[in-house]
């Protein structure tokens, strides 16, 4: 926000300098630099301007929360999570928990729980940003920001859902909180190398490897950034996949163990 504050800031003093009315100046900057701006948010999604959503278009600070959320957001779930079975299971404190309650529900009410927390979180994030670039940057207004930040918001649910399932999946194969960390993480990565597989050419011999692509949940985060519903909508389907084939791997892992 203070950085696209001063480049605007610099842009309209330059072209105050060269004589141009202070409500041209504005207005070419506007035209501008919405060009370049709907050109790189295009390049970030992975579309064509046409197929991006008009929420996301409308203001600045939505494209940039989206991308920041959506390259760093699995990280801080895999930090604040890592220990959602690890812990349980390292203190043994499971084998009294499962006298009251099965194995599949404990892991599902610490999923559900970290999930809301997680989702919270995100909220406030997003309000705080909203808040924060309104005040600072005088050309982004609370009108068209905030339908565009519901939306990402929204969409952030299923891809924290997604990555959750994986970090408890992780968390239940160590009873040690270091290499549960390193499992979790270590899995963010791999599902982003997966999806770097799909750019190897197809004259490649290594081209088979680019069928990786279709296993990484960050291949089906460009369809969030859509226009419609059935596109957006088939992105948040693959990520509640992803979500129940971690879960499952979660809880049968979990299942198996000895407590």
């Amino acid at each position: 926000s203070y950085a696209r504050r001063e480049i605007e800031a610099a842009a309209l003093s330059g072209l105050d300098h060269t004589g141009m009315d202070p409500i041209r100046a504005a207005a070419a900057y506007t035209l501008t630099s919405n060009t370049a701006y709907t050109q790189l948010v295009a390049f970030f999604a992975g579309a064509s301007v046409e197929d991006l959503s008009a929420s996301v278009l409308q203001s600045a600070p939505v494209p940039v929360y989206f991308w920041a959320s959506m390259t760093f957001l699995p990280f801080l779930v895999a930090l604040t999570s890592f220990d959602l079975i690890q812990g349980d299971l390292h203190n043994r404190t499971l084998c009294y928990t499962t006298l009251r309650a099965s194995r599949r529900s404990i892991l599902l009410a610490k999923f559900g729980a970290h999930l809301l927390m997680l989702t919270a979180v995100s909220g406030l994030a997003a309000t705080a940003f909203v808040v924060m670039t309104t005040v600072m940057v005088e050309s982004v207004g609370l009108g068209t920001t905030l339908p565009g930040m519901v939306r990402v918001w929204m969409f952030l649910i299923p891809v924290v859902a997604a990555y959750l399932a994986l970090t408890a999946l992780m968390s239940t194969l160590t009873k040690r909180a270091a290499a549960a960390l390193a499992f979790a993480v270590g899995g963010m990565f791999l599902l982003r190398i997966f999806s770097w597989l799909g750019f190897i050419p197809e004259a490649s011999q290594y081209a088979p490897l680019a069928l990786f692509r279709y296993v990484s949940p960050v291949f089906y985060q460009d369809g969030l950034w859509l226009s419609g519903v059935l596109r957006p909508g088939l992105a948040v389907a693959a990520f509640l996949g992803f979500c129940l084939v971690f879960l499952l791997g979660a809880e049968r892992r979990l299942g198996g163990r000895d407590l």
